[in-house]
């Protein structure tokens, strides 16, 4: 492998790598579902749990991982 194929300069080359690594993310995310959890702390008054809580929500709905609240 060249450092031209592992590190594209040209924006067709980046362009497709990025849409591998994109890919190869969303495959990694969907084989953890059912495997993996994550574990979300909360504190209703804080301004960083609200900013991050819609996100959270956004990457549960998107990626079908369950949502339990306690």
């Amino acid at each position: 492998m060249t450092v031209a194929a592992a590190d594209p300069t040209a924006t067709p080359g980046r362009t497709a790598m990025a849409n591998q690594t994109k890919e190869d993310i969303e495959n990694k995310i969907t084989w953890a579902t059912g495997n993996y959890g994550l574990i979300y702390f909360i504190r209703p008054v804080a301004q960083y749990c609200e900013a991050q809580t819609p996100i959270l929500k956004f990457f549960s709905d998107k990626y079908n991982w369950r949502n339990t609240a306690l």
